[in-house]
């Protein structure tokens, strides 16, 4: 339990405070067409391919993009944890872990970009909200970027 001088008390389980090794690895890659992932100990494989109207709004058809592919990166890496959250409800039988640890894979810019606080496009700043509402939601995951 953590106090701040706004008298907010913060709560996060141990698990995800001492260092651990991960439960399970998650791997994922992203281009300016699509997207894809998958997780073996939950035995899921995903591949979305952008839409045109997305796809229409990045450098392949814009010599000043408003989808950048950073934001395109954070879609990816929402769409892994989601993957692990829905899993952790629905499929208890694969859940041997009270506090699981994931050790994620992704471009190492997206992890720089996700741990970096100054995001400036309101695409970008709406993907992390949207990220890390679902971290708060399922806090009892914790996940390691690399």
């Amino acid at each position: 339990m953590l106090h701040y001088a706004s008298q907010e008390t913060w709560y996060r389980p141990i698990g995800g405070i001492i260092p651990r090794s991960c439960n399970f690895t998650q791997y994922g890659d992203f281009s300016l067409r699509g997207t894809g992932g998958y997780c073996h100990h939950y035995q899921f494989f995903f591949f979305i391919q952008w839409t045109i109207s997305v796809q229409r709004l990045t450098v392949l058809h814009m010599r000043s993009p408003r989808i950048f592919i950073n934001d395109l990166e954070c879609a990816t890496s929402i769409l892994l944890v989601a993957e692990i959250c829905l899993a952790e409800i629905t499929d208890s039988s694969k859940s041997r872990f009270s506090q699981p640890y994931i050790q994620y894979f992704i471009d190492n810019t997206a992890e720089s970009w996700i741990k970096t606080s100054n995001v400036l496009s309101l695409i970008a700043q709406s993907l992390k909200s949207v990220l890390c509402a679902l971290l708060t939601s399922h806090s009892s995951i914790t996940v390691n970027l690399k």
